[in-house]
C-alpha cells in the first residue's frame, strides 16, 4: 500500500510543481492575460499541494532512511532549502514580500527544478551504495 501512496503523492507533487512552473514562466512566454481570483487560487492551491506532497514524500515516506548517514544529512539540508523557497515565493506568504521579489520567482523555480533532479539522483545513488555495502 505504501508504494501506491508514494506513487500518488509523487504524481501530486509533480503536477503541482508543473502548475507553479507554468504560473511563473507564462508571463515571460505568453502575452499578458488578466489575473482573476481563479488564477490566484490555483496558484495558492498548487503551492499548498507542492508543500504538502513534498512533506509527505520526504518526511512521512522517509526516503533518507535508505541513504548513507552522511548523505542523508546533506540531502535534508537541501530539502529544507527547497521548502523555504517554495514557502516564501509560491504560497500566499509571497504576498508579504516586497514586489521586487516577483522577478526572483523565475530563477527560484529553475533552482528548484535543478535541486529536485539532483536530489533524486543523489538519494538513489546513496541508497544503492548503502545497499551494496550491506551485502
Amino acid at each position: 500500500m505504501v508504494s501506491v501512496l508514494a506513487y500518488v503523492f509523487r504524481v501530486v507533487h509533480m503536477l503541482s510543481m508543473a502548475l507553479l512552473l507554468v504560473e511563473v514562466l507564462a508571463p515571460l512566454l505568453l502575452p499578458p492575460r488578466p489575473q482573476g481570483p481563479f488564477s490566484s487560487k490555483v496558484f495558492a492551491v498548487a503551492g499548498a499541494l507542492a508543500v504538502l506532497s513534498g512533506v509527505i514524500n520526504s518526511v512521512l515516506l522517509a526516503p533518507s532512511k535508505n541513504m548513507l548517514a552522511r548523505d542523508a544529512a546533506l540531502w535534508k539540508v537541501v530539502l529544507y532549502v527547497k521548502l523555504g523557497v517554495v514557502l516564501l515565493l509560491f504560497t500566499p506568504l509571497s504576498k508579504l514580500l516586497p514586489r521586487d521579489l516577483e522577478a526572483a520567482k523565475v530563477p527560484a523555480m529553475l533552482l528548484l527544478v535543478l535541486l529536485a533532479s539532483w536530489m533524486r539522483f543523489f538519494r538513489e545513488g546513496s541508497a544503492r551504495t548503502r545497499a551494496s555495502k550491506a551485502r
